[in-house]
């Protein structure tokens, strides 16, 4: 486990960081998917939404960072509605 930690840590470090500026070219529909018990906060998420031109959020209960593990079925069904959404068309 320190072994993974401070790797895990190292690449954290490393990579590339999206600014604000990075989030509002992305034009592509996005999902935002999170735990509620998640690393990262609703509030963030709710950030990155907002500077995402064309972004959904959606925060899947009783979960943490691992909801692909923990609910794979609603997980599943979360990712095929957005897919088969018609998203409007881009300014």
């Amino acid at each position: 486990l320190p072994i993974f930690v401070e790797k895990l840590a190292a690449l954290c470090a490393s990579e590339p960081q999206m600014t604000d500026d990075d989030l509002r070219r992305i034009t592509a529909p996005t999902l935002v998917m999170l735990g509620d018990d998640d690393v990262l906060t609703v509030e963030h998420a709710a950030t990155m939404v907002a500077l995402l031109p064309e972004a959904q959020l959606a925060v899947v209960p009783g979960t943490d960072h691992a909801l692909m593990f923990e609910k794979p079925d609603l997980v599943s069904r979360l990712f095929l509605d957005f897919l088969a959404d018609d998203q409007p068309p881009s300014l």
